[in-house]
């Protein structure tokens, strides 16, 4: 038996796989609802919502699509579904990168590496023939949701907005030729008294700038996401695979976010009175989600709604400081707010994800909270050569 080769792939070897483009209203819920076969049994997996799918995956909704065109594909084998990938090219990310990348992700696929192998050629194809020379992912659509491979950290559930597959899909795609593009992080960290070095980092800053911290305002989310979006594509503009947040896409994230923020550690840092900096934390409500295996109706809402309350785990969603206000150290007053409030609402740990490897001051700065490393994320590529002409003629 060949290497990395397992006893079910050796029984399937022979039989044919079929992949196919999703197409009707009844082939995107099969793709939707794919992810259930896989994850069976699985302790760690945490279902979708459904009808959040649904709703992320229909153009009229998602405004990722006003400046993207994207493609779904189905393995099957004898019949039955095997796989699933999407495939996108986002016009802004090509734009603002000058890069001719392709995107993949929602790659899910039973033991089947035939299969596997049938979907990465159908994404690899569908973007090459539209000009691309170079096929990145996983993404669900861009660094602006939910991003990367696992690697490892699989004995935890994975906290809300942070992806999760299991182990072989990592053997699947290197063994297909996928290469490592950039690894990202997630830090835990323990409640406790807050390191002196960073009480200490954030005193100085007090003394010497006049910063002010406030919450954001709940009854005004909209005005305040927009100019969380103002600050946001100016700090992360120069890192690795930022595609700027459009108008609409804003308005869609804070739709979904004002359900499940802590309005606490939702803050603005304010320099001179001007707003330079952000941080937007949510209370880990996957641990509410999880059991109620994708359907909030008829009684799903009522279960997570008590569930929610009693919530002790954060991840650090995003946080950005604009450029020129780096050397002032606005963050470590961001981090101190945080880490505070959390203190004084029972949160008993937090996740900050997800990190780039080489992004140096966030490394150090989770690293002098005490944080550290327990979960990693792959971004891989898959470099491909231009549409083969025909010859003659």
């Amino acid at each position: 038996m060949a290497p990395h080769v397992s006893l079910q792939e050796v029984l399937l070897m022979g039989q044919d796989v079929a992949v196919t483009q999703v197409q009707t209203q009844a082939e995107m819920l099969e793709f939707i609802k794919f992810p259930w076969r896989v994850y069976a049994g699985d302790p760690h997996w945490v279902p979708p919502l459904i009808a959040e799918r649904k709703r992320f995956f229909n153009t009229r909704h998602n405004p990722f699509f006003q400046h993207a065109e994207a493609a779904y594909f189905m393995a099957r084998r004898n019949g039955e579904p095997r796989g699933i990938v999407g495939v996108a090219i986002d016009h802004n990310y090509i734009a603002f990168q000058k890069e001719q990348v392709g995107l993949f992700g929602f790659f899910e696929v039973q033991r089947d590496y035939d299969a596997a192998a049938g979907l990465l050629d159908a994404a690899r194809d569908w973007v090459r023939q539209r000009g691309m020379h170079v096929l990145r992912g996983p993404f669900s659509f861009s660094t602006n949701q939910e991003v990367g491979l696992l690697i490892d950290g699989f004995d935890c559930d994975p906290v809300v907005l942070t992806t999760y597959n299991p182990p072989y899909y990592r053997e699947y795609v290197e063994r297909y030729g996928l290469v490592k593009a950039k690894d990202l992080y997630a830090y835990w960290l323990d409640a406790g008294p807050l390191p002196e070095s960073m009480a200490q980092a954030a005193e100085r800053v007090q003394q010497r700038a006049n910063v002010r911290i406030r919450k954001m305002e709940m009854r005004n989310f909209q005005q305040e996401a927009m100019l969380v979006r103002e600050i946001y594509n100016r700090a992360w503009s120069g890192n690795w695979g930022f595609v700027p947040v459009t108008e609409g896409e804003i308005i869609e994230m804070a739709r979904g976010l004002k359900l499940i923020v802590d309005p606490d550690l939702c803050l603005f840092a304010e320099l001179d009175g001007q707003p330079v900096g952000f941080v937007i934390c949510i209370p880990d409500v996957n641990r509410a989600l999880k059991p109620l295996n994708g359907r909030l109706f008829p009684f799903g809402w009522l279960k997570f709604l008590r569930a929610k309350r009693h919530l002790n785990f954060v991840r650090i969603f995003t946080l950005g400081v604009l450029p020129e206000h780096h050397p002032v150290g606005i963050g470590s007053l961001l981090y101190k707010a945080v880490w505070e409030t959390g203190l004084k609402k029972g949160y008993i740990a937090g996740e900050m994800s997800w990190i780039l490897e080489d992004n140096g001051p966030m490394n150090a700065a989770m690293q002098m909270m005490g944080g550290h490393i327990y979960k990693t994320w792959r971004i891989y590529d898959l470099p491909i050569g231009p549409v083969a002409q025909p010859s003659g003629s």
